[in-house]
């Protein structure tokens, strides 16, 4: 499965840790101004109904003395009580920002001080905050065209709406000002706290990282004899140790398993050697009851395992060829002396005879658990097929005939040809050679016909060595 690549712990760690520390610098921030906001209401609240306490009382004893006097319908004294209320008002500004307003029941204005307002936008304002049923009314938003917060109630003595307010900025700009230096110190800390864990993460794991590339190496190199050093004591140093523990398990299983290694391959060199061995004694079976043919069992091996490796087979099937193929001829054991041995023609019983001995070969080679004594056996029941189809058993024809087959036909109808036998005298190489090119798409695949011919030289090599008369005759017969 292929891996798939992922952050770095370090990485993973502030990816994690960071926004937890912003989330709960973020957090109590909002939560600090929250309640800020709430105290700077509360206390404006406070301010704005102490102002509007302190003009009630001053207006209602300015009342108080005119209803006294019975002056309450003299307008020269009424006039003389708004100017004393405006006058009063002025002296309870401390701000800029800070408006009192004062209009009657038609939003007429009675006096306005502290700011000047258009009257289209005071009437607006004062008509969109009036008290209700005679009900006090705070403000908190838009008046006079400005964001104000501010206090509005009735005087019932006078028939007047009183309104006391100031800019909104005035208390919260102060507020706005933490708020933003706030977020500043959260955006400082965070960046402070990233930079201080990325540099205590890598420290932390340097040490892991020294034991990975110990590990790594020992894994790379299969040094497992080789050990990692607990750089310090803590859980790297106890995965250093537990890593230690496991090397010393697979040093010993390693040192086990090259050992039985070593051994199998000698068991598997021996069991090859002892297999070659009954092969060539099989192989010999056949020879044993025709002595004329005492080496054609091993040179035809040797022929057919160089035209497998002029095909471009495997090494595998090449040494496969050489040594199935001295089987083709094991069925021989099964023909009587009398036809095997007669050193004139066959008659056609007798011939019918000899030709059962590839069916006995591919019965006694067919059930078998070695790969080359089954090989030996398609062999031993296919090598006299012709690629004309005139061969038997089953008259097979062209390419139908396995491959081993046609091999093994060539190069037995060759060795045939070139040495000696009851019935007939040797030819020489070239004569023999001339022979199986004639019959190329006759009795032998074209293909391998070819083959053999740019082969020929190594297969006149095989025939000087192995030949079974070494004599000088042969050797002179062979390179005419």
């Amino acid at each position: 499965m292929e891996n798939k690549r992922v952050l770095g712990l370090s990485t993973r760690l502030l990816l994690f840790i960071i926004p937890i520390i912003a989330g709960s610098l973020l957090v109590s921030g909002i939560l600090t101004g929250l309640y800020a906001e709430r105290g700077v209401k509360k206390a404006m609240s406070r301010l704005t109904v102490y102002k509007a306490e302190d003009l009630t009382r001053h207006v209602s004893s300015q009342w108080n003395l005119l209803l006294e006097n019975e002056l309450q319908d003299d307008m020269a004294y009424l006039e003389s009580l708004k100017r004393s209320i405006s006058s009063y008002s002025i002296t309870m500004l401390r701000e800029d920002g800070e408006w009192i307003l004062a209009v009657d029941e038609d939003l007429n204005i009675i006096f306005s001080v502290g700011a000047s307002v258009a009257d289209e936008l005071l009437r607006e304002s004062v008509l969109n905050n009036r008290p209700i049923n005679s009900e006090d009314i705070w403000i908190d938003g838009k008046f006079g065209g400005k964001e104000r917060f501010g206090y509005g109630f009735n005087l019932p003595a006078l028939g007047w709406t009183v309104y006391i307010t100031n800019l909104r900025r005035s208390f919260f700009d102060d507020l706005s000002y933490i708020r933003l230096n706030y977020t500043i110190m959260v955006i400082l800390t965070a960046i402070i706290s990233s930079l201080f864990i990325l540099l205590y993460v890598r420290r932390s794991m340097r040490p892991l990282k020294t034991v990975i590339n110990d590990m790594q190496g020992i894994v790379l190199n299969r040094d497992f004899g080789k050990r990692v050093s607990p750089v310090q004591n803590d859980e790297v140093g106890e995965l250093a140790r537990k890593f230690n523990l496991m090397s010393d398990y697979l040093e010993r299983a390693m040192n086990r398993l090259i050992h039985i290694a070593h051994s199998q391959a000698e068991a598997r060199i021996e069991i090859r050697n002892r297999e070659r061995e009954t092969l060539d004694v099989l192989s010999r079976v056949s020879d044993h009851k025709d002595p004329e043919t005492a080496r054609h069992t091993s040179r035809v091996g040797m022929y057919a395992s160089v035209l497998s490796e002029l095909r471009g087979d495997s090494l595998e099937e090449a040494d496969l060829m050489r040594w199935a193929v001295p089987l083709h001829d094991i069925g021989k054991v099964g023909i009587p002396d009398v036809i095997l041995l007669k050193e004139k023609g066959l008659t056609a019983k007798e011939r019918a005879v000899m030709e059962t001995h590839v069916s006995i070969g591919y019965e006694v080679l067919k059930d078998s658990a070695s790969s080359i004594l089954r090989a030996g056996a398609d062999i031993a029941l296919s090598h006299h097929e012709k690629w004309n189809g005139s061969g038997y058993p089953g008259g097979l024809k062209g390419k139908d005939i396995p491959v081993r087959g046609r091999i093994t036909g060539l190069v037995d109808v060759f060795d045939a040809l070139a040495t000696a036998r009851p019935y007939k005298k040797a030819w020489n190489f070239e004569r023999s050679v001339e022979w199986i090119q004639e019959r190329s798409g006759i009795d032998f695949d074209p293909e391998i016909v070819e083959l053999f011919l740019n082969g020929k030289e190594r297969m006149r090599t095989i025939y000087i060595e192995y030949g079974d008369d070494s004599s000088e005759s042969v050797r002179e017969s062979a390179l005419s």
